[in-house]
């Protein structure tokens, strides 16, 4: 059974784009009964789609990403919600896991957070590294990486830190990408090569700790010798 705070409904009389009441909950909610409800719209820019109560006037409004959808009570208002691209606050929920941390970092403040992560990182991989670190601090990072529970905080410490590290290297640049939620975040990427925005978040998955190597992030080592590396006593 979810707990409360999972199935908790929340109205709000939300003033942005003078929204009549609307009612928030999660996407996955078992107050939402999807068999009951048919397509309606959807807007490939926005990442909105809607589907409508098959006999009531109730409009089921989510995005692609984001945790909550919205039910909406007047046809206009729902299509006008679909098509928008203005953020719509809900309330200071977080609309996806990663966005508590994510959405606080913004092309203006980035070289000031990064500083922060930094120290954070250090402190909770017990290590004392810069961004560069050097030939020597290599496999001491790695064995830090190793032993460091990969939480939810960690991971993304260790994801900005190896992008950190290789865009230094390269001399690359940050881009972000946009994330279309129902209030819009940005996630920082380097841009790697050939031009494309890139991150290590679906390198470091559980099955990955014990042979992850920052070595290969740098492009030190081949994933071959990497994988060669973990098995060796």
């Amino acid at each position: 059974m979810k707990t409360f705070f999972l199935t908790l409904l929340i109205f709000l009389n939300l003033s942005v784009m003078g929204q009549k009441s609307l009612k928030i909950m999660e996407w996955d909610s078992d107050e939402h009964h999807p068999n009951e409800f048919a397509f309606f719209a959807y807007n490939e820019e926005t990442s909105r789609t809607c589907t409508k109560h098959k006999t009531k006037e109730i409009y089921y409004v989510r995005t692609m990403l984001g945790r909550y959808a919205l039910y909406v009570y007047d046809k206009e208002e729902a299509l006008k919600i679909v098509n928008s691209s203005e953020p719509i606050d809900l309330g200071g929920l977080l609309e996806t896991k990663a966005q508590e941390e994510i959405e606080k970092i913004t092309s203006e403040n980035i070289d000031q957070k990064s500083v922060e992560f930094l120290e954070r990182f250090n402190k909770k991989f017990k290590l004392n590294v810069s961004y560069t670190p050097s030939d020597k601090e290599l496999d001491f990072i790695d064995k830090r990486i190793r032993k460091t529970t990969w939480n939810k905080e960690n991971i993304f410490l260790l994801n900005f830190y190896l992008m950190e590290a290789t865009k230094r290297k390269f001399n690359f640049n940050w881009t972000f990408q946009k994330i279309l939620t129902f209030n819009p975040f940005y996630v920082p990427e380097y841009v790697d090569r050939i031009g494309i925005g890139s991150s290590y978040y679906s390198f470091l998955k559980p099955s990955a700790k014990n042979y992850f190597s920052i070595k290969w992030a740098l492009g030190i080592i081949s994933t071959k010798e990497m994988m060669d590396n973990s098995t060796k006593p």
